[in-house]
């Protein structure tokens, strides 16, 4: 604690993986803590604009993880495709007490399926070709070659292996 602050501030931290493309309704969850109690202010932002806001003052059961946690259900309905973040404040008890805001958490919406389709690419070190078309059953062998042919927003799935950065 700094000499000119007094109060305790809540242990708190996300408990989702950022950067996730969210297509259908989702749970986000934040685990926060604090010697005497904690409510937690979630904000969605999209494009610099607010789309919703939501105080939850007590944890709950989150379905998507099954943790007991603060929890924000988002709907990419209400959300225009693309990036989008979520921003948690949580807030203790008790006088003298100082609130923490979490960093942003970065999410893409894509209920209208405009950032698609992403493609899945396959590699494999030891048996994989780079002349191969990149699938399960004819693997890429590099990295750098899985990558390039995966694109923007694609997924490349690895193979046991070791694997140069070339």
């Amino acid at each position: 604690m700094f000499p000119d602050e007094s109060g305790t501030i809540p242990i708190a931290a996300w408990d989702v993986i950022p950067d996730q493309i969210i297509d259908q309704p989702f749970h986000a969850g934040v685990i926060a803590f604090h010697e005497v109690s904690v409510s937690v202010h979630f904000t969605i932002k999209s494009k610099d604009q607010t789309v919703a806001q939501l105080q939850v003052d007590s944890p709950t059961l989150n379905p998507r993880t099954g943790v007991w946690e603060f929890v924000l259900p988002i709907d990419p309905k209400q959300i225009p495709d693309g990036d989008f973040q979520v921003i948690a404040t949580c807030t203790p008890g008790g006088q003298g007490n100082r609130a923490v805001t979490l960093e942003p958490l970065n999410l893409f919406a894509n209920h209208a399926k405009s950032l698609g389709p992403f493609k899945t690419v396959y590699a494999d070190a030891d048996t994989g070709d780079d002349n191969s078309p990149g699938t399960q059953a004819k693997p890429f062998k590099t990295l750098a070659k899985a990558v390039k042919a995966a694109g923007d927003g694609g997924t490349v799935l690895l193979g046991a292996g070791e694997y140069s950065p070339h």
